[in-house]
This record gives structure tokens, sequence and C-alpha cells, in this order.
């Protein structure tokens, strides 16, 4: 298995592992492949955050996404972190 960045070839099957990784989970599918979209059109999507993992085969099995961020905390001072915005894997990998 390989992990690389993402490739705009990937986004159709990465949606589908992302549906299929979500509707078998306790609480479904709720969009989340749109998430997913709406981080990837922002002004902060930095492509080499976003990796999949790949079978020798050359199907997708995996994708995480990181994404850049900004903390404030109570006193006004700003951090600048970046934070996970999606894991997912295809359930025969999880167990």
């Amino acid at each position: 298995m390989d992990i690389r960045t993402i490739q705009t070839q990937d986004e159709e099957e990465i949606e589908q592992l992302i549906r299929e990784a979500f509707e078998q989970s306790d609480h479904g599918y709720n969009d989340e492949a749109k998430l997913i979209t709406n981080i990837r059109n922002s002004s902060c999507y930095v492509q080499d955050l976003e990796v999949v993992a790949v079978t020798e085969s050359g199907k997708i099995v995996g994708h995480g996404l990181m994404s850049p961020c900004e903390v404030i905390n109570e006193k006004g001072a700003r951090f600048f972190r970046v934070g996970a915005g999606a894991l997912e894997c295809l359930s025969f990998l999880s167990k």
C-alpha cells in the first residue's frame, strides 16, 4: 500500500469511499463528502495536506485531510495549527 497526495482524478473515488465509510458508522452518512468539497474550495486548502492510501492495484482504500486553522485563546493570542479535517478508510481495514 502507498500513501500519496491527492490527484484531481481521485475526487470521485474519494467521495464514494467517504460515503461507504460513513454509511457503515453508527451515525450514518450525513453529506460528509460535501464538507470535503467545501474545504477544497476554501482559500485555506493545501493540496499537499490531503492524502490517499492506495493498494497495489490502484484502489483508494483510505483518505486523510488536514487543514490549517487559527486558534485564538481567551487572552486574544493567535496560534496557527494544522487540524484534522477528515480521516476515512474502508471497513475491512479498520478491523
